[in-house]
């Protein structure tokens, strides 16, 4: 849904990415998250992200520890981008573990693109921007392609 990224190193820089995430969404989007799911971890139930979930009034829900029941529809979700995710690679005409991280994603922004019956049929895309979505400008995933790097003459 949001083109938002950012790959954690060490657990220690979550609270910083979750502060980032919930800025930028505020200054691009004018919208503010308003809960915020989260297990029993310690890099999530720390004074820092206490202070950012009250000031921004962001409800910060714990999941039970040990327990995938209690949040099926997550568990369902990562499942479901798996077996997307396997189907992509599988099918790549080159075939790259490296590419599993742009896999990933194609597959997010995909299930983003598709009608979910919790929205009423809407799209998630839809329903966080307003139009519909297309995936027509995406190309097969995996196909192989090559860099133009056009000429450039020195200046002296």
């Amino acid at each position: 849904m949001v083109a938002w990224v950012r790959f954690m190193k060490q657990k220690s820089e979550t609270t910083k990415i979750i502060k980032d995430f919930v800025t930028e969404m505020e200054l691009q989007h004018h919208k503010t998250p308003k809960a915020f799911r989260t297990d029993n971890g310690g890099e999530y139930v720390t004074k820092d992200m206490k202070r950012i979930f009250e000031s921004k009034k962001i409800i910060h829900e714990y999941t039970p520890p040990n327990s995938l029941e209690s949040n099926a529809v997550a568990e369902r979700l990562n499942g479901s981008i798996g077996e997307v995710l396997r189907a992509m690679l599988e099918s790549a005409i080159t075939y790259d573990k490296e590419l599993w991280a742009e896999a990933v994603l194609i597959s997010v922004y995909m299930k983003h693109c598709q009608p979910h019956s919790e929205l009423k049929d809407l799209t998630p895309y839809e329903a966080f921007y307003g139009p519909k979505p297309s995936i027509q400008h995406l190309p097969p995933f995996g196909r192989e392609c090559y860099i133009h790097v056009p000429y450039q003459t020195q200046k002296d």
